[in-house]
Parts: structure tokens; C-alpha cells; sequence
């Protein structure tokens, strides 16, 4: 028995899978741009501690202007700088996050895995108005770190 696909079912097949990632990815597209957009205006920054993980998602805690705020993200194992899939939950509790806060909507905010945040810096109470420098990348290849979140296209 042979199943004959006609052309007029592949393109109906392609143009539904098409229609699928353009539906889910668009949205997606538009919220990250007006995101970016709104840190680029007005943001500041803080640390966040982690206090669960729950398949891809980092519960956390910050504190700023002396009230504690908790939220979560997603975070795989290259966020955090390790290779190969899972998260190693003991080195993710032990590191701290920098997290860049809106200025007009404090719910608006992303998480900053990509720099290294010393466990001896400690955040001003109302947070930093530019990101502390001296902030290294975390240890990722050149190519990750030179396209993806580094100097050169920082989108994220």
C-alpha cells in the first residue's frame, strides 16, 4: 500500500504550519520589541535571588525601596552559563541575577542572565539608574556571547 500526497496537500500541510509560527510568533515579536523599547526609555536595576525552579521557570525575589517583590522568568541551563540540558538548581541558588526594572510599570522587567553579579554587591535601596559596571559575561562561546547577548546585538 502506497500513500500518494498531492501537491495541493503539501501546500495546504506547509501553509497551516506556516500559519501556526506566524500566529505564535508575531505576538511574541511585538511584546519583546515594546519591552526593549520601554527598558531602553526608562529602567533601572537591582539583584534578584532565586528561590525555586520549576522546569524552565526561576521564581525570584528583589527588594527595592525597602518592600520585597517576587515574580519569576524563564531560565534554561544557558541562561546560567552551563551546557548540556537541566539547570544544577545547588550552582543556580548560589549565584545572584541582575534584573532591569521599567520605571513606569515595575510588572515590566527582564531578568539580565547574561552578566556575572559578585555575591558581595549589594544593590542600592532604590536600585541603580545605569547597570553597575564592571559586570562580566557569563562564560558562554564567543559566538553565543558576540551575537546572541553580547556587544554587539544586546537585544535581550
Amino acid at each position: 500500500m502506497t500513500i500518494k500526497f498531492s501537491k495541493e496537500d503539501i501546500f495546504r500541510t506547509l501553509f497551516g504550519i506556516s500559519a501556526i509560527f506566524i500566529t505564535v510568533g508575531i505576538p511574541y515579536s511585538i511584546q519583546e520589541t515594546n519591552l526593549t523599547n520601554e527598558l531602553e526609555e526608562c529602567s533601572f536595576y537591582t539583584i534578584v535571588y532565586p528561590t525555586k525552579f520549576v522546569g524552565s521557570t526561576m521564581s525570584f525575589y528583589y527588594f527595592l525601596n525597602g518592600r520585597k517583590y517576587e515574580d519569576s522568568s524563564r531560565c534554561s541551563a544557558d541562561d546560567i552559563g552551563e551546557s548540556g540540558f537541566g539547570i544544577s538548581k545547588s550552582k543556580a541558588f548560589k549565584e545572584h541575577y541582575l534584573i532591569q526594572i521599567s520605571c513606569k510599570d515595575s510588572t515590566n522587567n527582564r531578568v539580565r542572565y547574561e552578566f556575572e553579579i559578585p555575591i558581595n554587591l549589594m544593590p542600592p535601596v532604590n536600585g541603580w539608574k545605569y547597570k553597575p559596571s564592571g559586570l562580566n559575561l557569563r562564560e558562554r562561546d564567543w559566538l553565543y556571547n558576540t551575537f546572541f547577548r553580547g556587544k554587539y546585538l544586546d537585544w535581550y
